[in-house]
């Protein structure tokens, strides 16, 4: 997560992030990716102004790759 962090501040792409995982239930490979806007629209354009530079893609492209070759799963159930 400081990996990714680290990205977004070196891209100037203004994402506060939160990285969480489902460890109660179900497969634990599950990520969810939680940015905070007011709307959509500053999502959206947050995201097409940061991702539009080449490098910025290839960097996030890499760390995502890193990232799945690091993520396994295990089913999970509470009784």
């Amino acid at each position: 997560m400081r990996e990714l962090d680290g990205l977004f501040q070196q891209f100037r792409i203004p994402f506060k992030t939160r990285l969480m995982s489902d460890f109660n239930s179900g497969r634990t490979d599950r990520i969810i990716f939680e940015t905070g806007y007011d709307n959509p629209g500053d999502l959206e354009a947050a995201g097409a102004e940061g991702f539009s530079n080449p490098e910025a893609e290839q960097a996030f492209s890499q760390w995502s790759a890193k990232l799945n070759d690091l993520i396994l799963y295990a089913e999970v159930e509470h009784w």
